[in-house]
This record gives structure tokens, C-alpha cells and sequence, in this order.
């Protein structure tokens, strides 16, 4: 019996997924078994925005392991991965990816599937991974997952779901025209990220390196300045936004997901913070994880609550210096932890801030205010791209393009 109806317009075939592509679960490779170097482990960190980034994680295991016990594990190029557990159904789409020459050697690990085609002449691997963005895929899967908010799948839920399978050369016209619409969407991305490099080079004309702090401005401890805030935690009730640290993209602080929790479920392990706060990153540093949040929420304990004081420490200001390429290489070697490493909390406190006058600091935030309005437009201008997409991708299955 098949899941789905065929669409009207054309005589598209319905077969399983199982019949005419190979898909695998990784391990459950334990903490005991990783490694500071070998074979890097894929998880679900690495996958982000519908691309495989590696840089998410360090997690390896002993080459010893990997090319005998996961040996059946190891990736290839070409491969399609996606998360199957914990992703919520509106950001499925973001987690996963192909693996690429460089990605190599990976092995799987927990909670990502892999997918390869049996037979080329049948299926395209770029079809299916589109697929897989579709009303048709979603709805199968949350249909076989009853009564879960989150999407957490095996094989065995695979091995029930149907694909809308059309002639070979009809995939591959979808494929063309959806990597068309892909390719603008990541061109906008792209004048976003240059947006960002201009906020970098604006502070650094204004202020010079952090660290060595060749303008010879004047300096303040962090701890001084911007003192870890221990924010008391109010009577709050109902659902509470929890930032976790995967949900923070490297470099530029943007927010991933928000994740809204009953407050009766936080943990103890949490800290409050607040708008006047800066968010710091304590954890694997390098990662360069720093928010200025928009509205009051709870983190992870590996989340520093900052205050600066705002008569000598402007927030713009500061958060630049936090994300600058020669404080994070500086703070990346002042940690603890081979396997976790964190940042030690004397040195970060130590750190000698660059205080330049305040009006100084006040003239970067409207030079970079006015970078950062034309990145809110070109971020709307991205959704409609993106809401336009999704469209274009429901039609190509419905057999309306082609």
C-alpha cells in the first residue's frame, strides 16, 4: 500500500527508498573510544545549512579502529548524510549534506544516516537529497514518529517511507533547476559574509589589533569591565528560550534555532542571562561562539553571562574585540582539557581590554549599524529567496515544472 498519492499531472512511478538506495545508520561510538587525532567522527553538529562542516566538532577515533571494527562505517565521496535524531521537523533540511574529497576519512557515528544509489541509471542522489526537503518526505516520516515534536528516525522508519520516482532525465531536470535556485540563494549568503568581513575591517582601522593593542589605548581587566554577571533568576513560568552551544554559528554569533522549554525542565546546570548581557563561549574557544542576545533567555553553563559596563564598554565594540582573529587565537591557547578543552577562567578574567573613549566606541556601533541594516534587508531578501525555494521544490515534485 503506498503512503503517498502519485501526482496527477505525469505517470511517475512510487517505489521505497530501500529499493533503490542503499542507507545506513552510524554506531554508537562511546566517549571512551574518542580521540585527540585519527579518523575525525561524523555527528550532528557537522551538519549545518544543508552543508558537511567539519570544523563543528574534534571528536576522532584510533585509525586502528576505524579501518577495522567501523571499517564498514567509513564515508565516501559522494555520499548523502542527513540527522536522524533530535532535529526538529521545520530544520531537517539544514542537517544534512554530501561528503566531499576533503571530508575524507570520516567515519559515521550516532544519530546520522547515510545514503548511496544502487543503480545510477534509476536514481540521482541530488533527486533523493531533495526529496527529502519535501512535504512528501516530511509527512511520511512524522506519520511513522506519531506524537514526537522532534524528528528521530532508523532504518526501519526508512524502509516504510515512498519515493515519488520519475524518469531518470526528468530527475535530473529538477535537480538543474533547483541547483539553479540553490546557487542565488547562496550568492546573497555570500554578500552577507562580505557584510561581515566589512564590520571586521572597520574595527581594525578604528582599533588596531586587540592584543598586542598597537594604538596604545588604555586597559582594564575583563573581569573589571565586563565581570561574569550571576544573574538572579526571577519567578518565570510557561516556556523559557534554552541556548545550547550547537545552536550558536561559529564567527558570527548568529542564532541557529530557537528552542523554547517548559522552565520546570531546565536544569541546574543553566545560567540566566538578560539583553544587557554579551554571551561568551567558555568551550573549544576556537569556535568562536560570542551573542549579543536580543531577549532574555537560559544557557548551558559552558555560555558566559558578560556585562560590560556600558560608561567605558560599548557592547559593538566589545563583541568585535571577543570575535577578532588575534583574541581568539590568544584565548584558544589559555585552556584546560585536551579532549574538551575550556577556557581557563583567570586568563580570560586577566585579559587586559583595550578601552578606547567611549565616543570613539559609540562611532563604530552607527558606521557598523549601517552595515548591519543593509545585512537585515539582504537577510530578508534571503527568506523570501528561501520561502520561494521551498515552493519551487513542492511544485517540482507535484510534476508542475516538468
Amino acid at each position: 500500500m503506498k503512503n503517498i498519492a502519485i501526482p496527477s499531472k505525469n505517470q511517475w512511478n512510487i517505489k521505497k527508498i530501500s529499493e533503490v538506495a542503499f542507507y545506513q545508520e552510524g554506531p554508537g561510538v562511546r566517549a571512551h573510544q574518542y580521540r585527540t587525532r585519527g579518523v575525525k567522527l561524523l555527528n550532528v553538529a557537522n551538519l549545518q545549512k544543508g552543508k558537511l562542516d567539519l570544523s563543528k566538532s574534534e571528536r576522532y577515533i584510533s585509525e586502528e579502529e576505524a579501518y577495522g571494527k567501523y571499517n564498514h562505517f567509513l564515508v565516501d565521496e559522494g555520499d548523502f548524510i542527513i540527522a536522524c535524531s533530535g532535529i526538529k521537523v521545520e530544520y531537517f533540511e539544514k542537517k544534512m549534506g554530501f561528503v566531499r574529497e576533503e571530508h575524507l576519512p570520516l567515519c559515521m557515528n550516532t544519530s546520522t544516516m547515510r545514503f548511496k544509489v544502487l543503480d545510477e541509471k534509476e536514481l540521482d542522489i541530488k533527486y533523493l537529497a531533495y526529496y527529502m526537503k519535501t512535504d512528501y518526505f516530511k509527512k511520511q516520516i512524522k506519520k511513522l514518529i506519531t506524537g514526537s515534536a522532534q524528528l528521530n528516525f532508523g532504518p526501519t522508519h526508512i524502509k516504510k517511507v515512498d519515493l515519488i520516482l520519475p524518469p531518470l532525465q526528468t530527475q535530473k531536470k529538477i535537480v538543474a533547476a533547483l541547483d539553479k535556485a540553490q546557487e542565488i540563494i547562496d550568492a546573497r549568503k555570500k554578500q552577507i559574509e562580505l557584510l561581515d568581513e566589512l564590520i571586521k575591517s572597520v574595527f581594525y582601522d578604528m582599533f588596531g589589533d586587540p592584543v598586542s593593542n598597537p594604538m596604545g589605548w588604555e586597559v582594564s581587566k575583563l573581569e573589571k569591565c565586563a565581570p561574569v554577571k550571576q544573574n538572579k533568576k526571577k519567578n518565570v513560568q510557561g516556556e523559557v528560550w534554552l541556548l545550547n552551544l550547537n545552536e550558536i554559528e561559529k564567527n558570527t554569533g548568529e542564532i541557529i534555532e530557537y528552542r523554547e522549554i517548559d522552565v520546570e525542565d531546565i536544569g541546574d546546570s543553566t545560567i540566566e542571562f538578560n539583553t544587557n548581557n554579551v554571551l561568551y563561549s567558555k568551550l573549544r574557544p576556537y569556535l568562536n561562539k560570542v551573542v549579543i542576545p536580543k531577549r532574555s533567555g537560559f544557557a548551558t553553563s559552558e555560555i558566559l553571562p558578560l556585562e560590560p559596563t556600558k560608561t567605558i564598554l560599548q557592547k559593538d565594540y566589545f563583541v568585535s574585540m571577543l570575535r577578532s582573529k588575534e583574541f581568539v587565537e590568544y584565548i584558544s591557547t589559555k585552556v584546560s582539557g585536551a579532549k574538551m578543552p575550556r577556557v581557563v577562567m583567570t586568563e580570560l578574567k586577566g585579559f587586559c581590554v583595550p578601552i578606547p573613549p567611549i565616543k570613539l566606541q559609540n562611532q563604530f556601533t552607527q558606521e557598523t549599524g549601517k552595515i548591519e541594516l543593509q545585512k537585515q534587508i539582504m537577510k530578508q531578501s534571503l527568506t523570501e529567496m528561501e520561502d520561494n525555494f521551498n515552493s519551487i521544490i513542492q511544485k517540482a515534485f507535484k510534476g508542475e515544472l516538468f
